[in-house]
């Protein structure tokens, strides 16, 4: 059994229904606008599968996607990041080198590979599933995206990472604007502090989370 209402919207959960009903006696909005508000708290608040038609039964666990960063090539075929199948070892390329989606989050991990220290970026985005872009922290691919990062002012509009390749395997990062296809532009800096410029494009990530929770604002990643 579905609701609907003036709004247009037909949704199989009563909480939503009340919600909708809710807005449309407390608040001034017309029914278009409240239509359009509507399907973005939907789907930015994560209400997206409350509202459609969950699939139950059995399933893959919901893990993040890894790409890891690496130009390669297999079976006569080049690419610029990967998946990596740990249950077989293998490695499975990923042809597209663009990915869009919301950047949630900056991680630094450290590990050790053959007795030395390796710290990797994890960039986390948030598209279709939950993506983690992860590289070396003094790759040119790591340093590229980390200056672009650093220029972008408003996270909440989804960003295009892209993979370009350069001479002798050397794998850099554009950043786009979604909406508009047009590159982040930052001057080259060999000698930035990353880990400052991870640190302040992180608190800018939370600080923009946490102002739109106090003010209810549809946060949009």
């Amino acid at each position: 059994m579905g609701f609907s209402c003036m709004t247009g919207i037909s949704c199989r959960c009563p909480f939503v229904y009340i919600l909708i009903i809710f807005l449309q006696l407390n608040t001034n909005l017309k029914p278009i606008d409240l239509t359009e508000y509507l399907k973005k708290l939907i789907f930015h608040k994560g209400m997206y599968n409350m509202v459609t038609e969950m699939k139950l039964g059995l399933c893959n666990p919901p893990e993040p996607i890894y790409l890891h960063v690496k130009s390669g090539e297999l079976n006569g075929e080049s690419y610029l990041w990967y998946n990596y199948d740990i249950n077989n070892d293998q490695t499975i390329p990923v042809h597209k080198t663009g990915l869009t989606g919301y950047i949630s989050e900056l991680k630094l991990k450290s590990g050790e590979f053959k007795g030395n220290v390796n710290n990797k970026l994890h960039i986390v985005v948030r598209a279709d599933e939950i993506y983690v872009v992860r590289t070396g922290i003094e790759t040119n691919f790591a340093k590229t995206f980390l200056l672009a990062a650093s220029c972008v002012q408003d996270f909440s509009k989804p960003l295009i990472i892209a993979a370009i390749a350069g001479k002798e395997n050397v794998v850099f990062c554009n950043l786009y604007d979604a909406a508009t296809k047009t590159r982040i532009r930052s001057e080259w800096n060999r000698d930035a502090d990353w880990l400052a410029i991870i640190d302040s494009v992180q608190s800018r990530l939370q600080t923009f989370k946490n102002s739109h929770i106090v003010s209810g604002e549809p946060i949009l990643f």
